[in-house]
This record gives structure tokens, sequence and C-alpha cells, in this order.
């Protein structure tokens, strides 16, 4: 009886220690949507060669340095890494922008550049085509950790996933 009753004990301490220590998908979603970043290692290259596959029908592009700057004004030194692809097909022409940041004066640039670039396209979609805009109102410039994207495609939601790793 005493070894029944020393186990349960034990098993109790086990289970109220472990969940001392969870953090819920909800609370990681809230931090990393919020701005208070978790640091996370992400594999933005694999989340690409994944989204690549979401988008294979729209013929994607890759998007070299050179291109960053020119077509849209990130400069490479805020960069650590990125993976970034476009589609020009479609009636949604996509941009899928992923960024590891140089440090954080690099990632706030790189916030701003694509916060600008969501800007833009909600003004062009808002006076051309309503569906496009609907689609657009629902994309959003993601932080996690070091890592900063921006996934403004129809199938944004699950490239975001993918990037979160949910």
């Amino acid at each position: 009886m005493k070894k029944l009753i020393a186990l349960l004990f034990t098993l109790t301490l086990v289970f109220s220690l472990s969940a001392c220590g969870a953090t819920t998908s909800n609370e990681v979603e809230a931090t990393t949507l919020s701005g208070n970043n978790v640091a996370t290692d992400i594999d933005i290259h694999a989340v690409l060669e994944q989204i690549t596959l979401l988008v294979k029908d729209d013929e994607p592009m890759d998007i070299d340095e050179d291109a960053l700057t020119s077509l849209y004004g990130i400069d490479t030194a805020w960069v650590k890494d990125f993976a970034c692809i476009a589609t020009m097909s479609g009636v949604f022409p996509s941009d899928i922008l992923m960024f590891e940041a140089a440090d954080e004066a690099g990632k706030d640039s790189i916030k701003q550049v694509l916060d600008a670039k969501l800007d833009d396209f909600l003004t062009q979609a808002q006076n051309y085509d309503e569906d496009s805009y609907a689609i657009a109102k629902s994309c959003k410039v993601i932080e996690n950790g070091d890592y900063i994207a921006l996934f403004l495609a129809p199938l944004h939601e699950d490239m975001e996933n993918l990037f979160l790793g949910k």
C-alpha cells in the first residue's frame, strides 16, 4: 500500500512539474505575432521548397540578391539569409518573401519595406480587383525571432503555417 501511495505521489509530482513548464501553441502564436518574438530557428529554404509545391502551377521565379534591392528596396546588409519567390501568372501575382535578419536594425528595416509593399498592394487591389483586395486584406507581415516574412498570395495562410511550423 505504501508503494502505491509513493508511486501516485511521484506521478502527481512529475505531471505537475511538466504542466508548469508547458507553453500552449496559442501562447506561442500570440507572442510571435505581437512582436515579442521567441527565439526560433527556421529553415526558410526548406519552407520555400514546401511553398513551391503549393504554387508550382504559377511558375515561381527565384528572387536573387540584385532583385531584393532593385524590386523590393531591401539592402542585402540587412539580411543574413533569405528565401524568396514571385509568381506573375494568374489573377493574383504572388510575392513569397522570407528573411533571416542580420540584426535587430536590419529586421526593423525589412519590416518597414514589407509593410510598405503590403500597403501598396492593398491600394492597387482596392482600385482594380475586389477579390484580390479581399485576399490581401488578410495578409500580414509575420515575425518570429530573427525571421520576418510576407506571404502575399492566395494561399498565404498555408504558407504562414509552414513558416511558423504549425
